[in-house]
């Protein structure tokens, strides 16, 4: 059989970088002892990183022209995660009278602690801003440190700590995101005046590198959006691009008030709970009344509308006013990523998988560390049967935002699901709030479908005691957005066999 082809370009995972080109392995920097077999095994794995290599195409790529047993292949395999360590040989995946698989995927970015040279990038964290004044002022002080943060994120030269996590944080304390540089703002106000220091920290030594104070009216506010990520990037990184530095930021408000009512709307966005989206509606509304052209408002009321009217299940006319809004938003925006990650959630209930990836990754490619849009990515790529890139994905949002949303749990249990890790699937829908029936199911089939039944069967018990009309096989699969009929079938088997435990029989 043909060999594998080999990957001439450096490949990162875990810690480790392997250059086939040189004939290395290191692991942090640090060159790994690795014999010559298990070493070509390993690159024969990584050149298909995230694909099942048959046997017959891995003993043909190792011993060209030599015959060797199935136990050779095997114990080059217990060798090759002996090398990897007790932490990261889970990646080697066993797939029985298969082959194996390197559980890394192709398509998901470099990790946020390097970059494809592998120099290691920096990590910043825009923390929230201390206020002297009232808790009007308090929140939207927030708020403007997350749109700096956006900003920031677009000039691809920093690892930039997700703004949910670092507003998680006091304004003192950097440390629980492990950021390299803090910026950090005190806002004081005098009459309609607004005098705001904003300061940037280099956490090692915790030295003081940049500081600079700005005396604005609340119609100036929204300025330092564009101006604070235009001086921190000049301090920390001379190389930031020209065209981003050139290109304003677009979709903003041109009224304050109108922002004031779109923060509002998100944070109802991000919490749980009956009425919230409801709410949020209402704020969106309140602010396109205002200011009828702005772009992100109009983005997020096309998602929040679909999420109000029950997701992919919302009636045709709210789905067909959603694409018109997101759309516009689009239009009016093109260079504003959340635009386009909302124009392709919106496709993605509307069952248009293909336009859904297209704008969730030029989204990624806008603004490569917003976790939100690598989230709804996974997703999307989940219920398109392609689980292993899903899960990465949604792994290494999480890791970029340990403070995520509740819904986080959610992408990340699907994508777990469907790349057939129920014990994950499993941990994150227990995560997850509220439960509802479809959370029930979701468990039920994945307890089924790891052999625990009895823990099936009453998940089960607890879907019908949240709604008794509810079908979980009907429902269920009319819930699940899979593009694949099998990936459908194979949660419609969970569901009964987790029945079928409820009945106190093997089968239905």
């Amino acid at each position: 059989m043909p060999g594998v082809q080999e990957e001439t370009g450096t490949i990162h995972f875990a810690g480790f970088s392997l250059d086939p080109a040189r004939g290395t392995l290191e692991h942090d920097g640090v060159p790994v002892e690795i014999r010559a077999k298990t070493y070509a095994l390993l690159t024969q794995l990584a050149a298909h990183r995230g694909a099942v290599v048959q046997k017959e195409s891995l003993m043909a790529a190792v011993w060209p022209g030599v015959f060797v047993s199935d136990d050779t292949l095997t114990q080059t395999i217990k060798d090759l995660r002996r090398v990897l360590g007790p932490e990261t040989r889970h990646i080697v995946r066993t797939f029985p009278r298969r082959g194996y698989m390197l559980d890394i995927a192709r398509t998901v970015p470099a990790s946020p602690s390097s970059t494809g040279s592998g120099v290691r990038e920096l990590r910043l964290a825009v923390l929230p801003f201390g206020v002297d004044g009232d808790d009007g002022d308090d929140r939207l002080f927030r708020d403007i440190a997350e749109e700096v943060t956006y900003g920031l994120a677009r000039y691809r030269t920093l690892a930039v700590i997700s703004p949910y996590s670092a507003l998680g944080l006091s304004p003192d304390g950097p440390r629980e995101v492990h950021a390299d540089y803090v910026v950090r703002g005190r806002v004081r106000r005098a009459g309609d005046r607004y005098r705001i220091s904003v300061y940037l920290t280099e956490t090692s030594g915790m030295r003081q590198i940049w500081g600079e104070t700005f005396t604005l009216d609340e119609t100036e506010v929204l300025t330092l959006e564009n101006t604070l990520p235009r001086r921190i990037i000049q301090r920390v990184a001379a190389t930031a691009e020209e065209s981003a530095m050139d290109a304003p930021l677009s979709g903003r408000p041109a009224d304050i008030q109108a922002f004031r009512h779109f923060v509002t709307a998100r944070r109802y966005l991000r919490d749980v709970g009956p009425g919230v989206n409801e709410a949020a509606c209402d704020h969106l509304r309140e602010a396109l009344k205002i200011d009828p052209d702005f772009a992100i408002a109009l983005g997020y009321l096309a998602l929040a509308e679909v999420i109000a009217a029950g997701y992919g299940s919302a009636p045709k006319e709210v789905l067909d006013r959603a694409l018109v809004n997101a759309s516009r938003a689009v239009a009016l925006a093109p260079e504003e990523a959340r635009c386009h990650r909302m124009l392709g959630l919106v496709h993605q209930f509307r069952r248009e998988t293909g336009a859904a990836e297209f704008h969730a990754r030029h989204a990624l490619e806008l603004n490569p560390y917003d976790t939100d849009t690598m989230a709804a990515l996974s997703y999307m790529l989940s219920n398109q049967g392609r689980g292993l890139e899903a899960l990465e994905l949604c792994r290494r949002a999480i890791e970029l935002n340990p403070f995520h949303p509740m819904w986080y749990f959610l992408d990340l249990a699907v994508a777990a699901f469907t790349a057939g890790d129920y014990g994950l699937s499993i941990e994150s829908l227990l995560r997850l709030a509220p439960r509802g029936p479809m959370r029930e199911t979701r468990l039920a089939a994945a307890y089924a479908l790891a052999g625990r039944t009895d823990e099936a069967a009453r998940h089960i018990d607890a879907a019908l005691a949240l709604d008794p009309a509810w079908d979980p096989v009907k429902d269920g699969a009319e819930a699940v957005e899979y593009v694949n009929p099998a990936d459908t079938a194979r949660f419609v088997e969970g569901v009964r066999r987790a029945l079928a435990a409820r009945q106190g029989t093997g089968t239905l």
